[in-house]
């Protein structure tokens, strides 16, 4: 486990305090600590990639303006996903548009239906896979395989997609 984190104090930035991660925090740098390893293995992760007491994952997809994400969410939900943001709406609402006409052969690779997200009143778009989380604690181990699935399915069906 990690030293607690530190956050600057007062504008100078001289001061430091310490402050311990919140239950939920240490729960989301455990699960992700666990996570990281089993994508390294599998070649998806390379390099340096700390790992976050925050409530997602955002992986690189080696192509500009793609990130994948394994995210809990304030609905109850843990969600792996393909973010398109190459820095203008047009752009990424046409990608999207463009992605969204092979729909049906999509899902039928991946094996699931997905949550197409366009966003319109965003600049990014989503394309997701999602579960309902009741209890994160119990749940657990059945979260971290079923997320690894469904990011190496995202990864093997978007990857070549990609443009």
């Amino acid at each position: 486990m990690r030293d607690p984190i530190s956050l600057l104090d007062g504008i100078t930035g001289s001061t430091r305090r310490k402050v311990e991660p919140s239950d939920i925090g240490l729960y989301y740098y455990k699960f992700w600590s666990e996570v990281l390893p089993k994508l390294r293995e599998l070649g998806f992760v390379t390099g340096r990639q700390e790992t976050p007491s925050r409530s997602f994952l955002n992986i690189n997809a080696k192509k500009a303006g793609y990130t994948y994400y394994m995210a809990f969410t304030k609905e109850h939900t843990f969600r792996v996903e393909l973010y398109i943001d190459k820095g203008d709406a047009k752009s990424n609402k046409s990608r999207f548009d463009s992605l969204h006409s092979m729909k049906d052969e999509i899902e039928k690779q991946m094996g699931t239906p997905l949550s197409w997200q366009r966003l319109d009143k965003k600049r990014a778009c989503r394309i997701a896979v999602q579960r309902d989380v009741y209890d994160r604690d119990s749940q657990r181990d059945e979260l971290m395989k079923w997320g690894i699935d469904m990011f190496v399915k995202l990864r093997n069906v978007f990857g070549p997609l990609m443009r």
